[in-house]
């Protein structure tokens, strides 16, 4: 699994591979920090990776919703979403 060490900001929290218990506080002193990256050196991550898919997954999703929403996307809106600029 990917383990995920990560600050509270935000919309990123959502990420399913971030354990909200350990998200580490906006201004807090760097030995969160270097706590949680020691214990990623120090112990393998035996966690399965939560349903995480590619940019390509993330955008067919996105316009099979938008289409469930009467929003018509194209197999071009796909491809254009795989090439970001």
């Amino acid at each position: 699994g990917i383990r995920v060490i990560q600050t509270d900001s935000g919309g990123t929290t959502e990420h399913p591979a971030a354990e909200s218990s350990r998200l580490i506080p906006i201004g807090e002193d760097a030995a969160l920090l270097t706590a949680q990256l020691s214990e990623a050196l120090d112990v393998p991550n035996q966690r399965p990776v939560p349903g995480i898919q590619d940019f390509g997954g993330q955008a067919e999703d996105f316009c099979a919703l938008c289409e469930k929403l009467g929003v018509q996307m194209g197999p071009q809106n796909v491809v254009a979403f795989r090439q970001p600029a």
